[in-house]
């Protein structure tokens, strides 16, 4: 799961689902959060039929949040279930943050299937899966390097398990770099044509050699390079 934030609105995305939490609607809508999810109760009611039921779930998903020790009620709205609940509230300024939510739903939702359609479309490129299995090779020489440098280090001098932070790290400052924004969820190896895979290569190799020539600290030697691949020095 990741939180999405544009233009001071978030949205949850999981995978290839997009969700709105109850409680940034009860934020941005001015609402008590009780009144929202008692909003949403009542809509659910409506489908009680054994011919609805089945489709809560397509408008809404119960969960919860901690606070103070305690566990409480909340949802996860879809893009439907989130018109649902709103379009109920009026003014000028629900009318302005439904515009706002709407437009971001949908270009989270486009952006998502058009990825989806171009992974489809490389799967069947055989150059381009040539590319792609060169990368893997080529990205193996990085994951080694950052195990080598920093998960290794980091399990045996300070005894923190592995969590894979790093790996992340160092490959959202290649994304950034290249230029490649996606998705949480979408392996940016799936939709990057043959020529955005060649920068990832070289840059990955770069980054690898990078790192087994710092003699610093993980976290400095992260920091310098960050510098390094923003210009910065």
């Amino acid at each position: 799961m990741s939180i999405i934030t544009k233009d001071g609105l978030k949205l949850i995305q999981e995978k290839s689902s997009i969700f709105c939490d109850s409680r940034e609607i009860a934020k941005e809508f001015g609402k008590e959060h009780d009144k929202v999810v008692r909003d949403i109760t009542r809509e659910i009611k409506r489908f009680d039929s054994p011919n609805l039921a089945s489709e809560i779930e397509d408008y809404f998903i119960e969960a919860d949040y901690g606070s103070r020790g305690k566990r409480y009620k909340r949802y996860k709205l879809t893009f439907e279930g989130f018109q649902m609940i709103v379009l109920q509230y009026s003014g000028d300024k629900a009318f302005k943050n439904r515009l706002k939510f709407i437009k971001l739903f949908k270009y989270l939702i486009k952006n998502i299937e058009k990825d989806k359609l171009l992974a489809l479309a490389n799967s069947k490129d055989g150059e381009w899966l040539e590319f792609r299995t060169d990368g893997k090779i080529i990205h193996t020489v990085l994951t080694d390097a950052i195990k080598l440098k920093v998960v290794d280090f980091r399990i045996d001098v300070e005894g923190i398990m592995n969590d894979g932070r790093y790996y992340q790290h160092y490959a959202n400052l290649i994304n950034q770099k290249v230029g490649i924004e996606t998705p949480k969820g979408v392996n940016v190896r799936d939709v990057a044509d043959k020529k955005t895979l060649i920068k990832i290569e070289i840059l990955e190799e770069e980054v690898a050699a990078m790192i087994l020539k710092c003699d610093k600290h993980y976290k400095i030697c992260y920091q310098d390079i960050k510098k390094v691949l923003s210009n910065e020095i």
